[in-house]
C-alpha cells in the first residue's frame, strides 16, 4: 500500500524544504537486504533517516503506514513507499542519486547488472540462508525461529538441513568459482572493470554476508581457495566504509517520524506505472491484485 504522507519539520540532514526528499529506511541491524540498500545509499552519497524495526513480526510501525508486506527493508520517500530492495536501489538511481554515480554504464551492462541482481537474490541468497550456523544466537531464539518457520513453511533448524550442508557448500562453491575463474580472473578490481558499479552492489552484499559475517564457508570459499574474490569483497567493504563516512545517517524512532508527517503536497517527483496492454496475465487498471513472494516465502 502507498500512503499519502510525507515529512515535515527540521532534521539534521538538510533544510526544511529538502526533508521531503530525504529517504527513510525501515530496517533492523544485520538484515542482509537492508545492508545491501545501505551500501547503495553510501556509495551514491545519499544521506538518509534510519528507523529501526523488530526482527520478527509484528511490526506495528509499518502496519501504521499501511504496509502489510513483511519483508525488510522498506523505504519511504515523501508520500511513496517502496517494499523491494531492487526497486529501492532503482529509486536511488532515478530519484536520489546526484553527482558521482554507480549507475553510469551502457544499456548492455545495465541488463547484465539486473541479471546479476537476480542471480544473487534467487540463487545465492537461498543457499546462504541454508548455511546459517546453528551456533548463532539468533538460531537459538524461539521467537525468531517460529517467525521464520511460519514464513518459509518449514523449520530453519533441522537434521535434514545439517545433512544438506555439505551439498549446499558444494553448490555455493560452484557459484563463487564463476567470480574467481570468470569475472575476476583477469585481475580487474571491480566486476565491470576499473570503476565500482551497481553490479558490485548486486552481488557483493550476499557474498560478503556469507563469507565474513556468517563465516560459513571456511575451507570451501576463503582466501586460499578464492583469493581474487575475497580481495574484491574486502575492497568493496572498504569503499562502502569510506563513502559512508561522507553521508549523514540520522536514527530516529517511529514516534519521531509521525511527529513530522503531514499530507503530502502536490508536485512530488512521482512517476506513475503505465499499464501494459499485452500483459499475459490480462491485468487491467482497477483490478485488485495480491502481492506474494515467489522464492523463499509463503
Amino acid at each position: 500500500a502507498v500512503t499519502s504522507m510525507g515529512l515535515s519539520g527540521h532534521t539534521s540532514i538538510g533544510k526544511e524544504d529538502e526533508v521531503l526528499h530525504v529517504p527513510i529506511l525501515y530496517a533492523y541491524p544485520y538484515s542482509p537486504y537492508a545492508l545491501k540498500v545501505e551500501q547503495a545509499l553510501s556509495l551514491t552519497g545519499v544521506s538518509y533517516i534510519y528507523c529501526e524495526q523488530p526482527m520478527t513480526m509484528p511490526r506495528p510501525d509499518l502496519a501504521d503506514l499501511g504496509v502489510l508486506y513483511r519483508r525488510i527493508p522498506v523505504m519511504s520517500l515523501g508520500k511513496d513507499i517502496y517494499v523491494d530492495s531492487s526497486l529501492i536501489i532503482h529509486t536511488i538511481e532515478t530519484r536520489l542519486c546526484k553527482g558521482k554515480s554507480i549507475f553510469h554504464f551502457g544499456a548492455a551492462d545495465k541488463a547484465v547488472a539486473i541479471m546479476l541482481d537476480q542471480w544473487a537474490s534467487f540463487t545465492l541468497f537461498p543457499l546462504c540462508v541454508s548455511l546459517l550456523p546453528p551456533s548463532l544466537p539468533v538460531m537459538k531464539d524461539p521467537l525468531f525461529l517460529k517467525d521464520r518457520a511460519d514464513f518459509i513453511g518449514r523449520p530453519m533448524v533441522s537434521e535434514a538441513t545439517e545433512r544438506r550442508r555439505p551439498h549446499t557448500l558444494a553448490q555455493l562453491r560452484v557459484h563463487f568459482d564463476l567470480l574467481e575463474k570468470g569475472w575476476l580472473s583477469d585481475g580487474r578490481p571491480w566486476l565491470f572493470g576499473n570503476t565500482i558499479s551497481v553490479a558490485d552492489v548486486n552481488v557483493a552484499w550476499v557474498c560478503y554476508w556469507v563469507v565474513f559475517q556468517l563465516r560459513a564457508t571456511k575451507g570451501v570459499v576463503d582466501e586460499k581457495t578464492h583469493p581474487r574474490t575475497l580481495a574484491w569483497l574486502k575492497r568493496y567493504q572498504a569503499e562502502v566504509k569510506r563513502c559512508k563516512e561522507q553521508v549523514k545517517v540520522q536514527q530516529i524512532t517511529y514516534s519521531d517520524v509521525k511527529a513530522r508527517m503531514m499530507p503530502a503536497k502536490g508536485g512530488d517527483a512521482y512517476v506513475p506505472v503505465h499499464h501494459d496492454p499485452s500483459d499475459p496475465l490480462r491485468l487491467e487498471v482497477g483490478i485488485p491484485v495480491e502481492v506474494v513472494p515467489t522464492d523463499t516465502g509463503r
